[in-house]
């Protein structure tokens, strides 16, 4: 994700036209061969480049055997493929692909989660003013030990609709998606919680920078 992850081959940006005949291309050999549904990331509409391409692949009790990175090197032959934090990177036409496996349970919001990026980041900053985490597996609350350690996650909610309305965000507009970068940050300064004072440079990690 964000079409950096392969290091010993070369990538480049691709424009919406070719980045949709490559997943045209790709996505009846990972679906048939994976044995499972697989979803492409949404974008703002007037994204005219692209860096990379997020296929979520639905692993359930069926296929949760199956060896992803065989799966692609037998078929897509790519020239490097590695795996980082479960997200499995390969080249493909001299273009990043990322595969991503969802859990069935988490299937439904995970593909909201990962459409019209930068809005998870975004909506997840104003989720930390209620010391909540919002991802992949929808809004959780984090409980910590004596040490500050993660010691488990609470669920909240799954549910996109509650939890856009609970975070103060518009969801019937979500729905319309978005033509432009800027459409989406408009959407966001319209919670009722947005608070610039998160985005200030220096309120802002390595990665959000």
């Amino acid at each position: 994700m964000g079409g950096h992850a392969l290091k010993n081959t070369f990538t480049e940006r691709k424009t919406t036209s070719e980045y949709k005949k490559i997943f045209s291309k790709i996505s009846s050999i990972l679906k048939d061969n994976l044995n499972g549904d697989i979803w492409l990331t949404k974008c703002y509409h007037s994204k005219e480049t692209h860096g990379d391409m997020d296929i979520l692949i639905k692993i359930d009790s069926y296929n949760k055997n199956i060896n992803i990175k065989d799966v692609i090197i037998k078929n897509l032959n790519p020239n490097e493929i590695i795996s980082n934090n479960g997200v499995i990177s390969f080249d493909y036409d001299k273009f990043q692909i990322d595969i991503i496996p969802i859990k069935s349970s988490n299937w439904e919001i995970a593909k909201k989660w990962y459409s019209y990026d930068p809005i998870s980041n975004l909506v997840g900053k104003t989720s930390h003013k209620f010391n909540l985490k919002f991802g992949q597996s929808g809004l959780v609350l984090p409980i910590r030990n004596f040490n500050n350690r993660l010691s488990k996650n609470i669920s909240i909610s799954k549910d996109l609709r509650k939890i856009f309305e609970f975070l103060g965000y518009d969801y019937d507009r979500y729905l319309q998606g978005f033509d432009t970068k800027k459409e989406i940050f408009n959407w966001i300064i319209n919670s009722k919680y947005f608070d610039s004072e998160m985005f200030e440079f220096k309120n802002l990690n390595h990665i959000d920078r």
